[in-house]
This record gives C-alpha cells, sequence and structure tokens, in this order.
C-alpha cells in the first residue's frame, strides 16, 4: 500500500477536472456567442466540430513523430532515462 492518503489524489482529480470543464465550456460557448448572428446555431456547432476533427489529427502525430522530436530536443536528451545494461 501507498503512504499517499486518499484525499490527496482526490483533490488533485477534482482540481484537474474543474479546470477541463471550465476550458471546455469556454470553447463550447465561443462560437456560439461569437458567430450567433452570422453562422446561426447549426453552423457555430458544425464549425465546432470540424475544428475538434481538426485537433483529433494531433494525438496521432505526437505519437508518430514524438521520438524524432524528442530526440531533437537537447533537455529531452539529458531528462530522459535510460535502463542501466547488465553485463
Amino acid at each position: 500500500m501507498s503512504d499517499v492518503h486518499w484525499i490527496a489524489p482526490t483533490i488533485g482529480i477534482t482540481a484537474a477536472s474543474i479546470g477541463i470543464y471550465s476550458i471546455y465550456m469556454a470553447v463550447i460557448n465561443y462560437p456560439t456567442d461569437a458567430y450567433e448572428r452570422n453562422l446561426g446555431f447549426g453552423w457555430a456547432g458544425t464549425l465546432l466540430g470540424f475544428i475538434g476533427i481538426a485537433l483529433s489529427v494531433v494525438p496521432v502525430v505526437l505519437v508518430l513523430k514524438g521520438p524524432q522530436t524528442r530526440a531533437r530536443s537537447t533537455f529531452m536528451r539529458e531528462a530522459m532515462w535510460e535502463p542501466e545494461e547488465k553485463g
């Protein structure tokens, strides 16, 4: 068992959830409020959907290109943990 009290991760998850929810609500409300007269509710939601589709490529690119990006970074070369060789 860990020596960390159960309330510590609960507080951390709660704070992270509040932050994520706040950002989510701001992103959802912005296109609707900003473009309501020009786009209408339907097109504002569609615009947000297209932005979401475009941003869904980012994790795939990070998974595929992450090792090359980290290899070029001097900070990551110093920060990466490499297991010791046995022998």
